[in-house]
């Protein structure tokens, strides 16, 4: 098994009580001065290994620390630098600094999610909506192997229930394409229901439909 992690029962319980920390930070306001009444605009989460935190929204501007891959921020304004790159002006105001938009995700609205009641025969499509979650493959009798890191809004095939590390219900994940199995917990993943995928306007011929891409604004 070598290159391969194994966890065992108890190494992964005390991993996951880590992992629920980071995954729910404290709140925004109790980080930022008293005198500043702010309502922050959601969760980012850092996507490469490292980005700077900035004193401004300029990459000239002295840079505070650095900001590490899958570390979670929270985003109190966007702002559009006028110094910054043309083809991406938008940063991110977050606590202590600024950061450049570029490689921050955001996660705008983490939940929990209960089960199903029942899973198709044939499955049914479920989205990511925590900001990650570790994937784990059984390898025997309370032994568990790290698999992938899975990321919020992310679309995957819940295919059957299954009794997790922890003792409780998770779902299996079945990738279509590699024809392998993985399990994360129920509450991490918000099944994708029937009606979410009819077409949007359907009285619109889809020949009229159109996604727009703007790479000076960066949307879709």
């Amino acid at each position: 098994m070598a290159g391969r992690q194994l966890l065992h029962r108890r190494d992964f319980l005390n991993l996951w009580g880590l992992s629920l920390a980071v995954l729910f930070p404290k709140p925004l306001r109790a980080l930022l001065p008293p005198d500043e009444d702010i309502a922050p605009l959601g969760l980012g989460r850092v996507t490469i290994r490292a980005i700077g935190l900035y004193q401004q929204p300029d990459l000239a501007s002295p840079r505070i620390r650095s900001l590490h891959r899958d570390q979670l921020v929270d985003i109190i304004a966007e702002v559009q630098s006028p110094v910054s790159t043309p083809r991406n002006p938008r940063w991110y105001r977050l606590v202590g600094g600024y950061a450049h938009s570029a490689y921050i995700q955001r996660v705008d609205h983490v939940q929990l999610n209960p089960p199903l009641a029942m899973i198709p025969s044939r499955g049914c499509l479920g989205e990511i909506s925590v900001p990650f979650t570790q994937a784990l493959r059984k390898t025997g009798a309370n032994r568990w192997e790290a698999a992938y890191r899975l990321y919020y809004g992310a679309v995957f095939w819940i295919t059957a229930f299954t009794r997790g590390p922890d003792g409780m219900s998770w779902y299996q994940l079945t990738d279509d394409r590699l024809g392998i199995h993985y399990c994360i917990p129920t509450s991490h993943i918000r099944p994708i229901f029937r009606q979410e995928l009819t077409p949007i306007s359907p009285d619109v011929p889809a020949t009229e439909k159109h996604i727009l891409i703007s790479t000076e604004a960066q949307r879709l």
